[in-house]
């Protein structure tokens, strides 16, 4: 990763000043309209407390998720897909293993096929 330019330290300086500005602005004109500040305080703190609490119950549920997400993108077969999906790669042939043959058969393509079958003989012409 390389390090901001100062092009863009100072665009996002201008960001933060932009909005540090908007909410001085908004408390400025809420207290010349009279209008109690601790009422927004309290009613912030109220909507962060949401929020915290949202993310504490999501929490969990996201990590499950990306467990999930991890396990089935490391298969086996999902692995053979992709590698099978790359323009390089004619195809891909298994073993002649009858584990080699459930994975061939798992992956709907007429790319990949057992060794040993009329399909991985196409796919060895194919090279």
């Amino acid at each position: 990763m390389s390090m901001p330019t100062i092009d863009q330290v100072l665009a996002a300086g201008r960001n933060l000043v932009s909005y540090a500005m908007g909410i001085a602005t908004a408390f400025g004109i809420l207290k010349v309209n009279g209008i109690d500040l601790s009422v927004i305080s309290t009613s912030l703190d109220h909507i962060f407390n949401g929020i915290k609490e949202i993310s504490i119950g999501l929490g969990p549920l996201v990590t499950i998720a990306a467990g999930w997400w991890a396990a089935h993108r490391s298969s086996k077969a999902v692995q053979v897909a992709n590698v099978n999906a790359m323009p390089e790669v004619k195809g891909v042939v298994t073993t002649a293993t009858p584990e080699g043959r459930a994975l061939a058969d798992a992956i709907p393509s007429p790319t990949v096929a057992a060794a040993g079958t009329p399909a991985a003989a196409n796919v060895a012409a194919k090279t």
